[in-house]
């Protein structure tokens, strides 16, 4: 089996951004999930989100312009993590380097409207908002999936 190496990695959640922040938090036993109520729903539940998102992308990147790619962003900021990815990519090529990006509900605010919406017949939903559509981030930008030349990382 070969050995896969990770060189550099970050995160971003509700407790924070960043390495240091998150093996702080976690250290104390700190949970950043708080008691939500949407400004269109009472479900009683809990949600981390995480603060900071109201800054839109960057203009290369303004046509995947959304609260979840902000998220994504905002995370490959953190701990010189899109610096050391593209180091890598001049180092060793973009074919010998990946990049793991998980994420999760940012948008479900929007998601939670938009099913709403579905529900009471105004045309909105998977079919009319292109909800179950996908982009490719290389055909949108002619093959560069960051706002630096070159292909991915």
């Amino acid at each position: 089996m070969s050995l896969l190496s990770i060189g550099n990695y970050t995160l971003t959640s509700a407790l924070g951004r960043g390495r240091a922040v998150h093996g702080h938090a976690l250290a104390r036993n700190v949970s950043a999930l708080k008691k939500t109520v949407f400004d269109t729903c009472a479900l009683d539940c809990w949600l981390g989100e995480v603060a900071g998102l109201s800054a839109a992308l960057p203009p290369a990147l303004a046509i995947w312009e959304c609260r979840n790619n902000r998220l994504a962003w905002l995370a490959l900021q953190e701990d010189d993590f899109f610096h050391a990815a593209l180091a890598l990519r001049s180092r060793y090529g973009a074919q010998r380097v990946g990049v793991f990006v998980g994420t999760s509900t940012a948008g479900i605010h929007s998601a939670e409207l938009a099913y709403r919406e579905m529900a009471m017949g105004m045309g909105v939903g998977p079919g009319a908002s292109g909800l179950g559509q996908s982009q490719s981030m290389d055909s949108a930008q002619g093959g560069a999936a960051s706002p630096h030349s070159g292909p991915g990382p």
